[in-house]
């Protein structure tokens, strides 16, 4: 993929990269407002300078394995992002590097690393500013991205949970990944009170007969 193949392309939603692509190369996707996930294929090695660039609607990415180097302002201006899943075991070396994740929002974006890699990461630079970073266990690797929508967010007390489609059963998670609570829904639409809940970041998982949709709230 070239160098501003699909800049200022806000109309961009949603793509599927393949895995015959092997180089996506500088702000690819800069300013592709529209775009809420993205996928990065295993046949990929770099994240080049400004590939994700303002990209202000991305909520979720997920940067395989093989991706050995992340360059200058690679996910700089992307606000909206709320989940990075890398899932290299060693953090990739952002030394010397300049605003790779500039206006990210630290304190809310979750940063999910591989089981027994998140003291190398908070010793990282750059993925140290993470304030929330979880590794993964069992259930939560592969998380959808298509998400719930729950309201109040934050919430002190009620929380409505509502799915694109109905739902069967819900898992609510801390933000280390432990079960805390299940429910049976068989509804598209479902609210609980969360007032007995400690303050912080919880997720959500919802089955449905597509799949797992997932969102996360807090707890004020």
């Amino acid at each position: 993929i070239g160098s501003y193949a699909f800049y200022l392309c806000k109309g961009l939603t949603t793509i599927t990269i393949p895995m015959s692509v092997t180089t996506i190369e500088s702000f690819a996707f800069r300013q592709c407002t529209g775009l809420t996930s993205i996928d990065i294929p295993s046949s990929v090695t770099t994240i080049a300078k400004g590939t994700f660039s303002m990209c202000t609607g991305l909520k979720n990415i997920k940067i395989p394995s093989t991706i050995t180097t992340i360059e200058n302002q690679a996910f700089q201006g992307c606000s909206g992002l709320t989940s990075i899943y890398c899932y290299n075991s060693i953090p990739i070396n952002l030394i010397n590097l300049s605003a790779v994740f500039d206006s990210v929002n630290f304190s809310t974006c979750i940063l999910y690393v591989p089981l027994g890699s998140k003291a190398a990461y908070q010793a990282s630079d750059q993925w140290k500013d993470f304030v929330n970073i979880v590794e993964m266990t069992t259930g939560l690797e592969y998380i959808s991205v298509t998400e719930l929508i729950l309201s109040p967010n934050p919430t002190l007390s009620n929380l409505k949970i509502t799915s694109p489609i109905s739902t069967k059963n819900i898992d609510l998670y801390s933000i280390t990944g432990k079960l805390i609570k299940s429910f049976t829904v068989n509804s598209a639409n479902y609210e609980i009170n969360v007032n007995h809940f400690a303050k912080g970041i919880y997720l959500v998982k919802a089955y449905t007969n597509n799949g797992v949709v997932t969102g996360r709230f807090v707890k004020e």
